[in-house]
């Protein structure tokens, strides 16, 4: 956490805007070990 607030005040020292992004969690269920590999591969 330490080192996010270091980042955003470098990026306010700059006059940069920073911009937080979602991110979609991945898929918890999966139907098989192949279905995780063909996951991770996309």
């Amino acid at each position: 956490m330490q080192h996010m607030q270091h980042l955003f005040d470098y990026l306010s020292d700059t006059s940069s805007l920073p911009l937080l992004c979602f991110i979609a969690a991945p898929p918890v269920e999966l139907e098989s070990l192949m279905d995780v590999f063909q996951q991770t591969d996309e």
